[in-house]
């Protein structure tokens, strides 16, 4: 499923994955990540999204912006992403900058994902 709860190290997150996602999927897959967060029973729910193989259309950025002022930023979710570089990453500073509600953190890799997410704030690596 692409997004579902699971769990790491004994701690629930909510698990994305839009590898290979064609752009309805991609939509289908950030409804079903807003079902979650909004159902979740507590704010600051931890989420971990793989953006690795996909193009984001015009349709799936304005949708993302919306759930996150919406949902994300008032629930207080931390997100964390992998597979954002190049163009990708130009435009989540962006919308980092100017956009309102939760604020998404890239790392290069799972491992250092994770770590960020379970520790507290997830921050830039270094």
């Amino acid at each position: 499923m692409p997004a579902e709860w699971r769990t790491h190290h004994g701690q629930p997150y909510v698990h994305v994955d839009y590898r290979g996602l064609d752009p309805e999927g991609l939509l289908a897959t950030l409804a079903e990540s807003r079902r979650l967060v909004e159902e979740a029973d507590h704010d600051g729910v931890l989420l971990f999204s793989d953006m690795r193989d996909n193009v984001a259309s015009g349709s799936y950025l304005a949708a993302v912006k919306r759930v996150n002022v919406e949902v994300f930023g008032p629930r207080r979710t931390k997100i964390v992403l992998i597979g954002i570089d190049g163009l990708k990453a130009v435009m989540l500073r962006g919308f980092n900058a100017v956009g309102r509600g939760a604020r998404a953190v890239p790392y290069p890799d799972a491992e250092r994902a994770f770590e960020a997410l379970f520790s507290g704030t997830p921050r830039p690596p270094r």
